[in-house]
Order: C-alpha cells, then sequence, then structure tokens
C-alpha cells in the first residue's frame, strides 16, 4: 500500500481522530501519523508481542467478568487497532472491557490518544520524545517515521 492510499484509509477516521485529539489536547495529525505508522489505518490490526515485558502482576484489576488470566494475560501482550495500541497500556489508560473491543476505531482513539498524551506529558510535551516513550524507545527512527505521516495531514 502506498503512503497516499494510507492516509487516504485514515481519513476516513479524521472526525474521530480530530475529536480524540483535542480531548486530549493533542495535534490531530500527529495522531494520525501514529495511525498511519501502526496499523495503515486498518482498525482490526492486532499482534501479539509475547516478549513484552512491562504485565502488571496484578490480572484481575480492570479483567471483565468470565475473562480468563490466560487470555487476560495474552491481551495485554496484544497491540489492537488503529493505534496498535498495547492491552497491558490500555487496563493502564482505564479500559475495562473486553479485548476484541479495542478494534473499535472510537474506543481504539480515545485510548490511544489518552496514552500518546501521557507520554508527551511525560517528556515536557516534545512531540519527538513523547513518540520515543510511546514506541518504548527501540527504534530511534520512529518518531521521524510518524512525524513525515503527519505532514500528510
Amino acid at each position: 500500500m502506498s503512503r497516499e492510499q494510507a492516509a487516504q484509509r485514515v481519513m476516513r477516521y479524521w472526525p474521530l481522530i480530530v475529536e480524540a485529539a483535542e480531548s486530549n489536547k493533542l495535534r490531530p495529525a500527529l495522531l494520525a501519523g501514529v495511525v498511519c505508522q501502526e496499523s495503515a489505518g486498518n482498525p482490526y490490526a492486532m499482534r501479539v508481542e509475547p516478549s513484552f515485558k512491562w504485565i502488571s502482576r496484578d490480572l484481575v484489576q480492570g479483567r471483565p467478568t468470565g475473562l480468563s488470566s490466560a487470555t487476560e494475560l495474552w491481551g495485554r501482550k496484544t497491540s489492537w487497532g488503529l493505534c496498535q495500541l498495547m492491552g497491558q497500556v490500555a487496563r493502564e489508560r482505564g479500559f475495562k472491557g473486553w479485548w476484541p473491543a479495542l478494534c473499535e476505531p472510537d474506543l481504539n482513539l480515545a485510548y490511544g490518544a489518552r496514552h500518546l498524551a501521557w507520554c508527551l506529558d511525560r517528556r515536557g510535551g516534545d512531540e519527538f520524545e513523547g513518540l520515543l516513550r510511546w514506541n518504548g524507545g527501540g527504534l530511534k527512527e520512529y518518531p521521524s517515521l510518524v512525524m513525515s505521516w503527519a505532514e500528510l495531514f
């Protein structure tokens, strides 16, 4: 998929992106850039990351009744939806639902924007540093990639 095709796909969610971004005092283009980089606008994108280390020991808090501990653990080690938000991070930001709900664009963008704002806040509002935190610092080029996408919006 070309950059233009990915940007067009993300534009389908522009009203939701603007709403989520503005609710969290973010630039909508920055949130759209994250969506382009993470999922290319695919709301059903999922990726299990078995080596993800930052799992809370408390697998009960935030877990819906009836969800097994094993499913909770794997849900927390999975990145979900448009923003590819890690399940653990979603729980930390207050998500208490069943994992597939994180593939709903409005919900994913709301929690993704909340987490991105948290990352930026921890870095004094610096977008480059905040994006590094979002990505866990593993890919040094990540902020530049997102900002390159953001320029399309």
